[in-house]
């Protein structure tokens, strides 16, 4: 019997995460009470379920039930049960975001409050998470696919390439961070600056230079290298960042160079330009 445990944030998927693994054929259970958990596993084993594999959600509304969490984890794997604890995160913002999308009432009352109040109270969780997805940049099809890869055998390796803006601060999730303002700034070429690092004219401008063709034949042999390591260690996914002064010109055209580079290596590698219109 294999038992994942789906948790983290109310917000950052759980019910998605659920819903693809009950896809995978997982017998699904949502929000079974911990005290229950050990009784629950012994009618399992003690009847003909259609599957071996089990998801069960524990979140913030098991209230006092969270305490007694890593006293049942350690019970079943004394008892040779194989678990596994997916923990979903996204930005504070993003979780906002969400909650006003939907109109839905975070389970702990006030959104301000509720976030860090559940971050602090899943810390009886988090530090024995086998697996950790932040979501803040996947949709719910994204995030449907990952977990399906993960649990359903597929491809376990994502590659995120963000472009930023240093001026709106570092991207959270981010691995690996380049800073490219080293390079030519377009922003002091009158006809180039209302263009972005989409426009042809901004990429030939930062392409054609000299220091832009070292960089990046240095740097995608550098993640060529670098990213078997991260995929032999079991990472599921690696998110590197490209920053230039507004995440508008430089770090646009050094992300789309390093993702043209990549796609034949990755098949699932994408692209987010997290700053682009800010300005």
């Amino acid at each position: 019997m294999r038992i994942v445990f789906i948790t983290g944030l109310s917000g950052a998927g759980k019910t998605t995460a659920l819903r693809a693994l009950e896809d995978l054929g997982f017998y699904c259970i949502d929000n079974l009470p911990v005290p229950l958990i050990l009784e629950f596993v012994d009618v399992l084993k003690s009847t003909n379920i259609p599957s071996d594999n089990v998801a069960i959600v524990v979140d913030v509304r098991e209230g006092e039930f969270l305490d007694v969490f890593r006293d049942v984890f350690r019970a079943l794997k004394k008892e040779g049960v194989k678990t596994e604890i997916l923990f979903l995160e996204a930005r504070d913002e993003v979780i906002k975001r969400r909650y006003s999308e939907t109109r839905r009432r975070h389970p702990l009352g006030d959104i301000e409050t509720g976030i860090n109040r559940e971050r602090e109270r899943l810390k009886v969780i988090s530090p024995l998470s086998t697996r950790t997805i932040d979501t803040t940049h996947l949709s719910v099809h994204d995030l449907r696919e990952l977990v399906s890869n993960i649990f359903g055998g597929g491809r376990l390796f994502y590659l995120n390439i963000i472009a930023f803006g240093f001026k709106y601060g570092l991207p959270e999730n981010a691995d690996l961070v380049f800073d490219v303002r080293f390079l030519p700034n377009p922003h002091f070429v009158e006809e180039l600056r209302p263009l972005t690092g989409r426009d042809k004219a901004v990429r030939d401008f930062v392409l054609q230079k000299k220091e832009t063709a070292g960089f990046l034949r240095r740097t995608v042999s550098y993640l060529r290298y670098l990213i078997p390591f991260y995929k032999k260690e079991g990472k599921v996914y690696l998110t590197v960042a490209f920053g230039c002064t507004g995440g508008k010109h430089r770090s646009i055209v050094i992300a789309d160079a390093v993702y043209e580079k990549l796609s034949s290596d990755f098949k699932d590698i994408r692209i987010i330009y997290r700053d682009l219109g800010k300005e």
